[in-house]
């Protein structure tokens, strides 16, 4: 699903991640978070910080994560945006995707001027006890370098060398 919704954005660079996923003894269980919410897709001014906080997350240029906040985004059911507030400054980000028995953890991404204050752990977090929440038993997602100890401390482990994503 992902790699076809990246293809018909347009989006074109290959990286390779490991694979990790999550499978507890019962769901995960969170301390306080910061405000975490989940995006509506009508709060035009969110939708636009959210990408860019995707863009500057990624340090990547602008334009390349549009396609995946696009409004098309949020008419998928199985799909949830969310953004971690600090008042009006969008500090964290991540996607949930919603299939058959497991929660998919994608876009975790945090601007450089708010990293090293566990927002990418907590919004990974919140986005896994949703998607339990909903009805899945495991976990999974694709692990950067930058994200791979955050997710060991969150109880991922990999289980594959490696998926190849089109950005």
């Amino acid at each position: 699903w992902v790699m076809s919704f990246a293809a018909e954005a347009g989006l074109e660079q290959q990286l390779q991640f490991p694979i990790m996923q999550l499978v507890p003894d019962a769901p995960p269980q969170i301390g306080d978070l910061p405000l975490i919410v989940e995006v509506d897709p009508d709060d035009t001014g969110l939708v636009r910080r959210v990408t860019d906080a995707f863009t500057t997350g990624n340090e990547i240029p602008p334009g390349v994560f549009d396609p995946l906040v696009a409004p098309r985004m949020f008419d998928r059911p199985e799909v949830a945006v969310y953004a971690a507030l600090d008042e009006d400054a969008v500090t964290s980000v991540g996607i949930r995707l919603q299939v058959p028995g497991a929660v998919g953890v994608f876009g975790v991404a945090t601007p450089p001027e708010h990293r090293r204050r566990g927002l990418g752990e907590a919004i990974t977090a919140r986005i896994v006890v949703d998607g339990f929440a909903a009805g899945a038993r495991s976990a999974f997602l694709g692990a950067t370098p930058m994200g791979y100890r955050i997710y060991e401390r969150l109880g991922f482990q990999a289980t594959h060398v490696g998926m190849k994503l089109i950005f």
